[in-house]
């Protein structure tokens, strides 16, 4: 009979094998499936136990690991890593729960701490595993989820370091898919501080991704040094020595393009025996990009041919596509590459399907294209700025010399450009409700304008062209109205001032954000100083005041906007800024071109009566039910047991051991005596209503269903992410376990209860 420690040994060399091929970039061959299959064999024959249970756990981690490197079966892979995750968080709890529970020392010993902490550790390494696969099939809502509970089980205990260290590098991958590189960046400096005492890949991938983040922020001379460490370090791995290279060529070619060539060549040297042809299909579109750029486009057609060729993967074959077109001199040939870039689109993702809309309509519209090509370029842009549309990073390379250069949302820049001043207003009023500053991700939109909707059209078209509705047709506003002026102004990369002019005509103005970002910057501090005991602030000084006002008039109080001003038959502004705009002092601001002398200091809210309003979209309070309490029952939740979480853990109790006479007790003690608790079974005195396993939303349903005067809950209430891996809400934890429905992304065993739930 096979025993553990054979099996255990047979487990281990079997991941070393996996390893060690995965480091040459190579595939385990029959030998390994035939081995692992045997192991499977062995593993009903062991004793039952805890010691089984991991063996069992490593063996379904080796099936989800090959089911992705050998036939690329994503479906099966995070199949196998997802139960793998739960078997291994259900060990964890076991053995805390024994703990916590303070049982005798042989129970206890059932599921010791080594047991729980191999547990948790793997735990943590198979939903990073399971990240980076959804990573690299673009799914990135579904990798943070992941990630989340990667997170959720890290804070529950202690993880290994090198563990903690893969989780930080994974986050920044999401970090790039998402396109939130200052954020990546942040990530990977913790990453490379966190790594620096252990070294090893992990650490070179952490320095890799800070490089990265440099090249994307514009820090180009620190990515090139952080490049040239990944390439120095004899701890890399092939493919870490190849991406370094490659983002060593691009960051070259962004600051002396000549320069950049013979290290473009030596990647796509190396790079023609790449299984994925990423790096080979991106260094050569980068090759095309600069002879395109010298005018020698039928060398740059050639390397956008090997751009297109250079793999299979959809994303980048239709942007080979989009380039090709883009260099061809035939207009008729042009416009068959960019059918077949949208061909290749069709079949994939709608993200796919979007960017490769845009893109193709706009150069289409740039070659003279008819209203048709307007449609699906406006169509695709107002998707894109809804969705916040990205790729992974990894497809996402090969994209670079298709953005735009400005950083404005696309169908503001794409409506400004057709003189669609109308849709742009609408646009405006669109996006100022529904992205708050300080979030990355985007809500359901909440206002457009009513009537005749500029915006109804496009909504339509998004729905018919990729299933995805746009906007919520119950919750709209006219957002122009009434007597005097209404201003929206979006600071959506450029900014964009939108008002109805005396005519009844839509008017919209681009504003480019050189310069005005120091001048927001100034005030920005300025008003924070203004605070300061000191007093060291341009606020509160005349000339500075007036000069630092003027500079902001300059920028934001266009001719066009002054000149109808001063035609109101009712002299007011309404202003509905949003982003850093919204803490612009809209009528102190000096108005250019009123006297001939270069110096008038005349403010806006001379001119007409400023009014400053709240953005669009901000909740309505609800109306008061109009149910009075029955009784003056009380429900109460005190300190609810969270699975997965033991008392000492992040979610653990919030009260530790209650004195016995303490004032809480004593409240108690009144409520049970005076039978005003809803509820509750009949506890042996008060101790019992602390640290419940049975209060979850379901028990708490049933209690606020009866209608109590109050609710007192002392627990664990926190921000959490929803299962769509992109919005977050408040939720409370009681004890509800993973296995229940709901809104909010388990945390291991646990599923929070989401403000939407309720």
């Amino acid at each position: 009979m096979t025993t553990t420690d054979a099996v255990d040994q047979e487990l281990t060399a079997l991941e070393s094998t996996l390893r060690s091929t995965l480091r040459v970039m190579q595939q385990p061959g029959p030998d390994f499936v035939a081995a692992l299959a045997a192991v499977h064999g062995h593993l009903p024959g062991l004793p039952s136990g805890p010691a089984a249970q991991m063996l069992r756990i490593r063996a379904l981690t080796l099936d989800a690991h090959l089911a992705w490197c050998c036939s690329r079966d994503a479906t099966t892979a995070v199949a196998g890593y997802d139960e793998v995750v739960t078997l291994c968080c259900g060990l964890v709890d076991e053995g805390r729960d024994l703990v916590d529970e303070d049982l005798a020392t042989e129970h206890r010993g059932l599921v010791d701490k080594g047991t729980v902490a191999a547990a948790a550790d793997h735990a943590v390494e198979v939903c990073t595993d399971t990240a980076m696969v959804l990573l690299a099939c673009g799914d990135l809502a579904a990798a943070q989820v992941r990630l989340r509970r990667a997170d959720a089980i890290c804070q529950a205990g202690n993880v290994e370091a090198g563990l903690r260290l893969d989780l930080l590098n994974a986050w920044t991958f999401v970090d790039f898919g998402c396109t939130r590189f200052a954020q990546a960046l942040r990530r990977a400096e913790a990453a490379v501080d966190h790594g620096r005492t252990g070294g090893g890949e992990a650490m070179v991938g952490a320095v890799a991704n800070l490089a990265q983040a440099c090249r994307r922020l514009g820090d180009r001379e620190r990515a090139l040094s952080l490049y040239a460490q990944v390439l120095a370090s004899p701890d890399r791995t092939e493919a870490q020595d190849q991406s370094a290279r490659l983002g060593q060529a691009v960051t070259t070619a962004s600051i002396d393009p000549a320069r950049a060539v013979p290290l473009l060549l030596d990647v796509v040297d190396r790079s023609q025996h790449d299984q994925g042809g990423e790096c080979l299909a991106h260094a050569a579109a980068t090759l095309g990009s600069i002879a395109q750029a010298d005018g020698q486009l039928d060398v740059a057609r050639h390397w956008y041919a090997v751009s297109a060729g250079a793999t299979t993967a959809p994303a980048i074959v239709a942007g080979g596509y989009c380039l090709l077109a883009r260099a061809c001199d035939d207009p008729s040939e042009a416009a068959r590459l960019r059918r077949e870039a949208r061909r290749v689109a069709a079949a994939e993702s709608v993200e796919l399907q979007v960017m490769v809309d845009f893109v193709t309509a706009r150069d289409a519209l740039g070659h003279g294209a008819a209203e048709p090509e307007a449609t699906t370029a406006l169509t695709a842009a107002l998707v894109m700025d809804v969705w916040r549309i990205d790729l992974p990073g990894s497809l996402r390379e090969s994209w670079q010399q298709l953005e735009q250069a400005s950083g404005s949302g696309p169908v503001l820049r794409l409506a400004q450009d057709l003189g669609r001043h109308a849709l742009v207003a609408a646009v405006a009023a669109h996006l100022c409700a529904i992205v708050p500053p300080d979030r990355d991700d985007p809500r359901p939109p909440r206002v457009l304008v009513a009537g005749t909707d500029p915006l109804a059209e496009l909504a339509r078209a998004a729905v018919e062209r990729y299933d995805r509705p746009i906007r919520d047709e119950e919750r709209t506003v006219d957002a122009y109205r009434g007597e005097g002026l209404d201003l929206v102004a979006v600071g959506h990369g450029d900014v964009y001032l939108c008002w109805r002019r005396p005519t009844g005509a839509m008017h919209s103005v681009r504003i480019s954000r050189d310069g005005l970002d120091a001048d927001l910057a100034e005030l920005e501090q300025a008003s924070g100083a203004a605070l300061a005991p000191s007093g060291a602030s341009a606020l509160l000084h005349r000339a500075s005041e007036v000069d630092l006002m003027r500079r902001l008039g300059q920028r934001l109080l266009p001719p066009a906007l002054v000149s109808d001003l001063t035609y109101l038959a009712a002299p007011r502004l309404r202003v509905r800024a949003d982003g850093d705009l919204a803490a612009v002092p809209w009528g102190l601001l000096v108005v250019p071109g009123m006297t001939s002398d270069s110096a008038s200091d005349t403010r806006l809210v001379e001119l007409v009566d400023v009014v400053t309003l709240a953005p669009f979209g901000l909740p309505v309070q609800a109306d008061p039910s109009p149910d009075a309490p029955t009784d003056d029952g009380v429900v109460a939740v005190l300190d609810p047991r969270v699975p997965g979480f033991p008392a000492d853990s992040a979610l653990g109790s919030v009260l530790g051991r209650l004195p016995a006479g303490s004032a809480l007790d004593q409240r108690m003690r009144t409520y049970l005596d005076s039978g005003r608790l809803v509820g509750q079974p009949a506890p042996e005195g008060s101790a019992g209503l602390f640290r419940r396993r049975d209060q979850d939303r379901t028990w708490l349903a049933e209690a606020l269903a009866r209608r109590p005067a109050r609710l007192l809950y002392l627990g664990h209430v926190s921000t959490v992410a929803l299962v769509d891996g992109v919005t977050s809400e408040p939720a409370l934890h009681l004890c509800c376990s993973a296995a229940v429905p709901g809104r909010a992304a388990p945390l291991g065993a646990h599923r929070p209860l989401a403000a939407s739930d309720v």
